[in-house]
């Protein structure tokens, strides 16, 4: 085996062979209530001797009922494209996600929504999910316009 070929364990100061060809490995002794952890490394293998720049996919899930109680709302402000690069297909891709959000949410979240192309236009401003369906016909009448104005759009959000 090649000594250089390296992966990070739980102690930070320390390497060791990579073990699992599959790049993922559990870490003993990680606090696991409440959250669960899964790092994916790009590559299944690094450079131990010299810097390098690697990808990782990390996700994190709740774990069900470990902390008991309901969640802190949320003040979310969906920020959507809609100039004419968007049309067809993804603004329609666009409307379903942003749709499967205001599923999620929850009466006491609050929502707002942005859109923007040349120009910058609050759909909602910031309330209360209280009539979801009501948001998602707003969402549903979004239809794209021409040249985008990125900035102005993210700087009103």
């Amino acid at each position: 085996m090649d000594p250089n070929k390296t992966q990070l364990t739980n102690d930070p100061h320390r390497t060791q062979m990579i073990g699992d060809p599959s790049g993922t490995q559990t870490m003993p002794g990680m606090p696991t209530k409440g959250l669960e952890v899964e790092v994916i490394a790009g590559r299944p293998c690094a450079l131990a001797n010299s810097p390098a720049r690697e990808q990782f996919l990390i996700n994190f899930k709740g774990v069900d009922g470990a902390f008991g109680g309901a969640r802190t709302p949320l003040n979310l402000c969906l920020v959507i494209d809609r100039s004419g690069s968007m049309e067809g297909e993804p603004l329609d891709y666009v409307k379903k996600a942003c749709a499967y959000v205001v599923d999620l949410l929850s009466p006491e979240d609050v929502l707002s929504i942005v859109t923007f192309e040349e120009v910058v236009d609050v759909l909602m401003p910031p309330r209360k999910v209280i009539n979801k369906d009501l948001i998602k016909e707003n969402i549903n009448r979004i239809v794209p316009g021409n040249t985008t104005n990125l900035y102005d759009g993210l700087s009103l959000a």
